[in-house]
């Protein structure tokens, strides 16, 4: 008796004209049909097609959000490391960040007066300088850590994202 209950229960879940609701009366719809009509199939394409479309822009807007904050935090912490660097005297010498602004965008942390360089970081292929314009040095302080005027960094990204990064004179890093 057991096994008989059993089997008219799987009987039951694999035959579509059990099956209840919305989904049960779809099935008995396109097995009373036959099939699907060439317009069903065609509109499922072009719905399908619709939704791949949409997804892959949506990818590819967050892989270049995703780029440019995390050219943004490289910097801040590259900035925050050279002040770091500069305010407990490493080697005696300033610390400092300079921005190049060239056909492939990076920065160098270094240290002065010879001009050390400690890394170079490039800007990720779709991640660019938009401020400042050309090449510029941030040098933080020995023991200090000041700076002598305020610079704020713009960094975009080829579809039109763009974070601002504020170095104050007192050396403090923030981004906008």
């Amino acid at each position: 008796m057991r096994m008989r209950r059993y089997h008219t229960a799987i009987k039951r879940y694999h035959d579509p004209r059990t099956v209840g609701g919305f989904v049960g009366l779809i099935a008995k719809k396109f097995m009373a049909s036959g099939g699907m009509t060439l317009l069903e199939v065609v509109l499922v394409v072009a719905v399908i097609a619709v939704l791949a479309v949409g997804s892959v822009n949506i990818y590819f807007n967050t892989i270049r959000s995703t780029e440019i904050e995390t050219a943004v935090t490289g910097l801040m912490a590259d900035f925050r490391y050279a002040r770091g660097q500069a305010m407990s005297g490493a080697d005696d010498k300033n610390w400092g960040v300079r921005l190049i602004n060239n056909t492939t965008d990076y920065y160098e942390v270094f240290s002065t007066p010879s001009g050390t360089i400690d890394h170079a970081t490039y800007l990720p292929a779709s991640v660019y300088f938009t401020a400042p314009a050309s090449t510029t040095t941030i040098l933080f302080g020995k023991i200090t850590g000041t700076v002598s005027a305020q610079e704020t960094i713009t960094v975009a990204n080829d579809v039109g994202n763009t974070k601002s990064i504020v170095v104050d004179t007192l050396g403090n890093v923030k981004k906008q």
